[in-house]
C-alpha cells in the first residue's frame, strides 16, 4: 500500500474513532449524559465546568478503582488481578465501572455474591405484593 494511501486510511480510522466517542469528550461512566457540545459552544463557562466535573469523575473512578484492587472485598467472584496486561486493564475496567456503581447508587451491601446490589424485583411480584410500579396505573 502507498504511504498516502496508508496515512489516509489512518486518518479515516481515527476521524472516525473520534466521532464515536465524541472526541474524547464522552462521560467517564457510562450511564452518565454525554454532554451536546454543540449546544454548549454558545455557553463556554458550562461547558469548562462539565469539562471539570467529567475529569473530577474520571479521578474518583481510578481512586475507586485502586481501592478496590488493594481490598478486593467484592471481586471475590472475579477473581485476583491478572498478571497479563490486556487481561488486567479489563479485570481494572470492569471493577472500577462496579465501584463506581455502587458508589454512583449508595449501594453498600457487602455480598459478594451481588456485588452491584440485589436484583430488582419484577413488576408483577411488586403487584403480588400490593406495590404497584409508578407506570401500571394502579397508583392513581
Amino acid at each position: 500500500m502507498d504511504d498516502y494511501r496508508y496515512t489516509a486510511h489512518a486518518l479515516v480510522a481515527e476521524l472516525a474513532a473520534q466521532r464515536q466517542t465524541a472526541g474524547g469528550a464522552g462521560p467517564t461512566l457510562p450511564w452518565l449524559d454525554r454532554p451536546d457540545y454543540t449546544t454548549l459552544r454558545h455557553t463556554p463557562e458550562l461547558a469548562q465546568y462539565l469539562t471539570e466535573l467529567n475529569t473530577a469523575i474520571t479521578h474518583r473512578a481510578s481512586e475507586l478503582r485502586e481501592q478496590v484492587a488493594r481490598e478486593q472485598p467484592l471481586t471475590a467472584r472475579l477473581g485476583p488481578r491478572p498478571h497479563q496486561p490486556a487481561t488486567a486493564a479489563r479485570w481494572d475496567q470492569l471493577t472500577g465501572l462496579a465501584a463506581a456503581y455502587r458508589e454512583t447508587y449508595n449501594i453498600t451491601s457487602t455480598d459478594s455474591a451481588e456485588p452491584l446490589g440485589p436484583n430488582p424485583t419484577p413488576p408483577a411480584s411488586r403487584r403480588a405484593r400490593g406495590n404497584p410500579s409508578p407506570t401500571s396505573g394502579d397508583h392513581l
